[in-house]
């Protein structure tokens, strides 16, 4: 069974190196078909992983590129790697594409859609991963063309039950055609190391009660919400919320100048860089809380992170949450928007360090719950081989 797992734009490289070595240990012969990451070029190597032979990969390996240069760039390196794959797949096939992101689609534009039918009529079976139901932040302007998408694959994989709800009675899409199949930890669990150590490679107050909030920052994810809560937040034990991670500069910029404004502005560290695994192992061994203050979400890597640290964790009632945490168990639950609740919260479990600890063993137990990537990989091959025999699931 061949199978190519198509990312050539290289939107989601933890995830799919992930899935690739796991789907390979399983006895697929999974193909990487993604370019370099620009922002972590070694990644792939650096878990023996090679992107797909022939394809071009050269935005990754120029990274003094000013941003408005690259963008342009990595969409000609994108079509001409279209086109490429066109004649290698005249060729040779694969048995299945399975589809993992198409950035253009979700800018309106119809040529990865076409390069779909075209790997139908060549005989490849198509299967997608549902990362995002419609393109966030756009509404229904692109609802139409992911409903002919969802209806041209042979089958759609969904990270929880909402969402495979979602995508049957939103697109109408046949239930028996939808493969509930969980996200995985894009990075191995670890235990907590030295928490005074890494707060002070992160120049953190190391008396501080720290919050942290991580992860590509995008209106969907609810910052502005969470900067509103912790104005309120009343005088108490020093705390510091930290938001780390990087983003469009208009996004970063308005949160800068919200952050400006607030009453105590000192209270707020705005860490906007890319995240190295080093630095991202740093900000959660050096975090006492974590928070996921989402407006929606159909899948949550950040959250999946988070869980694999066991640290108390606050989030909003989003229901691919709520499947994975448990109220007053797991985590504390706030509804999206109630500042209120969100401030409470806060101000509760800053204040009580053994609250904490009773979340963060939850979410521990929370974590072993969660479906090993090893298993991931089987049932995503069940699909595969389903959808290569002609059934539904």
């Amino acid at each position: 069974m061949r199978v190519y797992l198509l990312d050539v734009f290289c939107t989601i490289p933890y995830y799919m190196s992930a899935l690739c070595m796991a789907l390979r240990n399983a006895g697929v012969d999974a193909v990487l078909g993604s370019t370099s990451y620009y922002q972590d070029r070694q990644h792939f190597r650096n878990r023996d992983l090679r992107p797909e032979p022939g394809l071009v990969d050269f935005v990754a390996w120029a990274p003094s590129l000013d941003t408005r240069l690259r963008r342009p760039l990595k969409l000609v390196e994108g079509l001409v790697n279209m086109g490429a794959l066109v004649v290698r797949f005249a060729l040779r096939p694969p048995d299945i594409v399975h589809v993992q992101y198409l950035p253009l689609a979700m800018r309106g534009l119809g040529v990865e859609t076409a390069f779909l039918e075209f790997c139908r009529m060549q005989g490849s079976r198509l299967v997608y991963t549902v990362h995002d139901l419609l393109p966030p932040g756009t509404g229904d302007r692109h609802r139409q063309r992911f409903h002919e998408i969802y209806h041209l694959v042979d089958a759609v994989i969904c990270h929880s039950r909402e969402s495979k709800n979602r995508v049957a009675s939103e697109f109408g899409v046949d239930s028996q055609r939808i493969w509930v199949i969980p996200h995985g930890p894009l990075f191995p669990p670890q235990a907590s190391a030295d928490a005074q150590a890494a707060r002070c490679r992160l120049s953190l107050p190391v008396d501080a009660c720290l919050v942290l909030c991580q992860g590509i920052i995008k209106p969907y994810k609810g910052i502005s919400f969470l900067l509103d809560a912790w104005d309120e937040l009343p005088e108490g034990p020093p705390a510091v919320l930290l938001l780390a991670g990087t983003g469009e500069e208009e996004e970063l910029r308005a949160i800068g100048n919200r952050v400006a404004t607030m009453r105590r502005p000192d209270r707020v560290r705005c860490d906007f860089r890319f995240v190295s695994e080093q630095a991202l192992s740093d900000y959660y061994d050096a975090a006492d809380i974590l928070v996921y203050p989402y407006k929606e979400v159909t899948t949550s890597g950040a959250l999946l992170t988070g869980l694999a640290r066991g640290k108390a964790i606050v989030a909003t009632k989003c229901p691919a949450f709520m499947e994975l945490l448990s109220l007053d168990e797991s985590a504390w639950l706030v509804d999206y928007g109630e500042t209120g609740q969100l401030t409470g919260a806060l101000a509760e479990l800053i204040r009580d360090a053994g609250r904490r600890e009773r979340l963060a063993r939850g979410a521990e137990a929370a974590r072993k719950a969660i479906h090993s990537w090893e298993v991931i990989a089987q049932k995503t091959r069940d699909c595969y081989e389903a959808v290569l025999k002609g059934r539904s699931k």
